[in-house]
């Protein structure tokens, strides 16, 4: 824990903020995961009972080459501040925060409102308060002066994908459609908060295997049957169980 939570008479509960000390997204956990308080002290009142109410979120592995070269010609566009892609390259600037949007509102006349409201998520589609506090600090040097910046913090959506596959004669089709499936399970999980999933991306990906075999047509993607759009503040993804090959 990083905050104090002091018990005082009569208090039956205390919230304190807690950070992992293991790196990376494998030291992520969901909600009422973290259930015991190590080490035990003499002093520590075992009656004591300890949950997380929250998912956690942040946690991202070592930043890539590709990552890194996108975020540093992000950098020039947001150079003059203010605007729209200053705003979420501000927000990317906080560790763990992987994907960011900056919606405008906008008046009934189609006229600015004056206020921003900025999605944010980690690379698993969650931001919970922390990260989208840490996020917030960072925009003082993007935002435009008297501009209102509203966070709304995400979460994922998982969505559904059938496929019926074709494959060229004398290929190994288990091997090749795990292949096939992983990748599926990929292009998904890199979709940005708020990212529409379309239809053609998955076909993209299908064409990628041709040379191994695999022979993609108009109804290799069964399900789903167009384009995905998340709810408002919410970040696709996808999970081994949720990609069935027909």
């Amino acid at each position: 824990t990083y905050t104090t939570a002091t018990f005082a008479a009569g208090d039956l509960e205390k919230t304190a903020l807690a950070r992992s000390v293991l790196a990376g997204t494998v030291a992520k956990v969901g909600k009422n995961q973290i259930r015991i308080i190590r080490p035990p002290v003499p002093t520590f009142d075992p009656t004591l009972q300890v949950t997380n109410d929250d998912t956690s979120a942040g946690g991202e592995d070592r930043e890539d080459d590709p990552t890194a070269k996108e975020r540093a010609r992000g950098f020039w566009l947001a150079a003059r501040r203010g605007t729209l892609t200053a705003i979420e390259s501000g927000a990317k600037t906080v560790d763990g925060v992987a994907s960011a949007q900056a919606v405008e509102s906008l008046t009934s006349t189609g006229q600015p409102a004056r206020v921003v409201t900025l999605y944010v998520a980690d690379s698993a589609g969650i931001a919970n308060v922390p990260l989208g506090e840490a996020a917030y600090a960072a925009l003082e040097e993007y935002r435009a002066a008297g501009i209102a910046v509203v966070m709304s913090t995400s979460t994922p959506q998982i969505v559904s994908v059938q496929l019926r596959l074709t494959f060229r004669a004398g290929v190994d089709t288990t091997a090749l459609t795990e292949s096939v499936v992983a990748a599926i399970i990929e292009r998904i999980n890199s979709l940005a908060v708020n990212e529409t999933l379309h239809r053609a991306a998955l076909y993209d990906v299908l064409n990628r295997f041709k040379t191994a075999g695999v022979i993609p047509s108009e109804g290799s993607v069964v399900a789903p049957a167009g384009d995905l759009v998340p709810t408002t503040g919410r970040t696709l993804r996808t999970t081994s169980s949720d990609v069935q090959v027909l």
